[in-house]
């Protein structure tokens, strides 16, 4: 999300200290110093984060292969080493045993989750392959990183696209899902939920498409996010997942597969491979929060930081709101103060602004205005003293949209008052509008609510001269209208 907004506190963990470390010996033996034992469960909680390399009792229970890790093949139920061959362009990786881990916010924020493949360059081989040497020396363009998140079909235990139930989605149920296309297996109810990938509720080769598309890092939909898959060399710092969302008490389960490309030469026999795993979660707080109402609803109040707002629309992407007090800007305003340039808490209950603010002394376009100027500090403030995101924007609440919240006009000619709304914070006090280029909006250029009565200021003059905002500067306020994103909420 966006760095302004993370609280500082962040968990790096490396595994190396149970010894999760991924090891790929290429083209002879696996080496005989790997340390994770079959079943053994490993757990580190640092902070509000908790990683644990899965066993068949606190992972998936759904996959029969547990226990191993990459590098190493089940003979006899024992994990035994193993070579690490080339594997085609085609997805055939996924054939191939992963390495499962799992992470859990164990904390009350949501979190951001981000994971890097480090190579352990301090690792030297002893023994029998005190001789190899390291893979990346010369061949790292060839070596592939794949990780996937595990996402559930809906109602059941297993993953979207595990047609053939084994825990895994590989290349098998891409080609499981043709047999079910050309009626060869017979499939219960939740075997169609499972092999459904673009959700039409028919079965067919475009489901194996997408799913195939999806493990090789090409596609992905709603229901089945592809395979992230890179070259290790062209990893940045590491990096191989970022920004993962968690959020608080969630657990997520990864499949990391590491294997060569068809163009790795025969010279990489002889070669290793050590990595560590580093995951780091940044920890993310609510920015603003609903404080009356759903925040779907016009009227309801959303509070971020310090300052209070009223909802004028929610679209589900982003939210309009207005400000519930005046700024403390112009006259009489003490910029010394820490206050300066937010809200006040309190509004003159006569209507009358407490901080009225000329809006400009030589124009009356908004674009050049002092008005303007104290908005977009306003603005500038929301972003960098309360954390929201560098997509909001401020400005002043237009004619029109008064309008379309119930403000009227009385008479032919005007003037125009907003007493026909159901919301009085509309005209709670005085305060400069932003005209919006509409057949009227040479009529509105502030609420006022001296009386809370008429609430526009009515302008007949013929040469459509503006000179009422320069001289009632005594008498309006600055009461932004700001635009969040929904993430923010």
């Amino acid at each position: 999300m966006y760095i302004d907004k993370i609280i500082k506190k962040e968990v790096i963990t490396l595994l190396t200290s149970v010894g999760l470390l991924l090891i790929i010996f290429i083209g002879v033996s696996f080496a005989s110093f790997f340390s994770i034992k079959e079943g053994q469960t490993n757990v580190i909680k640092t902070g509000d984060l908790s990683i644990s390399f899965c066993s068949d009792a606190d992972c998936d229970t759904t996959y029969s292969n547990i226990g191993q890790v990459i590098g190493t093949t089940k003979v006899d139920g024992v994990s035994v080493p193993s070579s690490i061959y080339p594997y085609p362009n085609d997805g055939t990786y996924s054939n191939s045993t992963p390495y499962i881990f799992k992470v859990e916010n164990t904390g009350n924020l949501e979190s951001k989750v981000t994971i890097k493949l480090k190579e352990d360059t301090d690792f030297l081989p002893t023994g029998n392959y005190a001789e190899y040497t390291r893979l990346t020396n010369l061949y790292s363009s060839h070596l592939k990183v794949a990780i996937r998140r595990r996402v559930l079909a809906p109602g059941s235990e297993y993953q979207m696209g595990d047609a053939n139930k084994d825990g895994i989605v590989n290349l098998e149920d891409a080609n499981q899902i043709q047999k079910i296309y050309a009626d060869i297996v017979e499939i219960t109810e939740e075997d169609k939920i499972i092999s459904d990938i673009n959700g039409d509720t028919k079965i067919n080769g475009t489901d194996s498409l997408i799913l195939r598309q999806s493990i090789n890092g090409l596609k992905s939909n709603d229901k089945l996010p592809k395979t992230n898959i890179y070259s290790f060399n062209s990893l940045i710092d590491g990096t191989i997942l970022t920004n993962d969302p968690l959020a608080a008490g969630e657990n997520a389960i990864y499949f990391l597969w590491l294997y060569l490309d068809e163009t790795t030469p025969n010279q990489a026999q002889k070669t290793f491979f050590v990595g560590n795993l580093d995951i780091k979660a940044e920890y993310i707080p609510q920015i603003c929060a609903v404080a009356n109402g759903t925040g779907k609803t016009v009227g309801d109040t959303i509070k971020c930081g310090t300052e209070s707002f009223y909802v004028i629309s929610n679209d589900g992407t982003n939210i309009k709101m207005l400000a519930k007090h005046e700024l403390m800007v112009g006259t009489n305003a003490d910029e010394s103060n820490e206050g300066y340039g937010l809200q006040i808490t309190k509004d003159d209950p006569s209507g009358i602004a407490q901080y009225p603010a000329m809006f400009d002394p030589g124009t009356n376009d908004y674009e050049q205005s002092t008005i303007k100027n104290y908005v977009t500090k306003y603005n500038e403030l929301l972003i960098s003293k309360f954390g929201l995101s560098s997509s909001t924007v401020s400005s002043l609440i237009s004619f029109d949209e008064l309008l379309e919240l119930g403000c009227s006009k009385i008479g032919q000619n005007g003037p125009y008052t907003c007493t026909t709304t159901n919301f009085p914070w509309l005209y709670s006090t005085s305060y400069w509008t932003k005209t919006s280029g509409s057949a009227d909006s040479d009529i509105a250029c502030a609420v006022r609510n001296n009386q809370m009565t008429n609430v526009f200021g009515y302008l007949g003059f013929a040469d459509g001269d503006f000179n009422y905002y320069k001289y009632m500067d005594q008498v309006f306020s600055v009461r932004p209208l700001v635009t969040i994103s929904i993430d923010d909420l």
